[in-house]
Order: C-alpha cells, then sequence, then structure tokens
C-alpha cells in the first residue's frame, strides 16, 4: 500500500485517472484500493471530492471505451487466431457466443460491477 500512496503523492490525479483506466483495459491495478485512498485524501483535505469524481469517472469511461473498440475491431478472428495464448480455443468462443447471446446484458452487468470472476461450468480455477 506504501507504493500506491507514495504515486498519488508524487502524481496526484492522474494515478487515479490512469489507474481506472487501466483497471478497464484489465490491467493490473488495483482500482478500488486507488479509490479508496482517494476518499481518504479527500478527508485529509488533499484531494477535492468533486476532481476525484470527474477523474475516475473520465478513466473509467475511456478504458471502458477503448475496451470496447478493441473488441468491435477485433472481434471474433483476433480470438480465432490468437485465442491460444488467451486459453481460448474454438469451443469456448462458441459456449461464449451462445451465452452472450442468451445473458449478454445480464453477464456484462454482472462481470463489471461485481468484483470477482466469473467461472464457466465445466472449467475450474488453477491453482
Amino acid at each position: 500500500m506504501e507504493w500506491i500512496s507514495s504515486l498519488f503523492e508524487q502524481y496526484g490525479y492522474y494515478v487515479l485517472f490512469l489507474g481506472l483506466f487501466a483497471e478497464s483495459l484489465a490491467l493490473p491495478f488495483p482500482g478500488e484500493l486507488a479509490m479508496a485512498i482517494s476518499g481518504h485524501m479527500s478527508t485529509l483535505g488533499s484531494f477535492h471530492f468533486p476532481l476525484i469524481v470527474l477523474y475516475s469517472y473520465l478513466g473509467a469511461i475511456i478504458g471502458t471505451t477503448v475496451t470496447y473498440y478493441l473488441g468491435y475491431k477485433l472481434g471474433i478472428p483476433f480470438f480465432e487466431k490468437y485465442g491460444r495464448y488467451f486459453f481460448m480455443n474454438q469451443e469456448r468462443i462458441a459456449k461464449m457466443m451462445k451465452w452472450f447471446e442468451r445473458y449478454g446484458d445480464k453477464l456484462i452487468l454482472v462481470s463489471y460491477f461485481v468484483p470477482g470472476r466469473v467461472i464457466s461450468p465445466g472449467t475450474y480455477p488453477v491453482s
């Protein structure tokens, strides 16, 4: 936690923006921790609450938009070609397509707003 606090001391709101941007791109950055530290710093008077809301909103929205655009442009052909590097074979791609046709809106809501990961039926996490 010391490393992220020192980042906030040096770079301020930019850490919040870039952190939520990176988290939206599925890069390993603790966005929830960044939000918590920002909130704490606002109670200390170091950060201003409206700017926290602005930078976090912009980071998350821009990151999500970039992710959507990449998925839109690259799409299924990308996973058919490079899916083996992400543990995605043709069977998993077909299963995902079927899930999204049936439960797409609910899957996105759960996967974005509920922390953790969703494990598809018949697969088990590697420990």
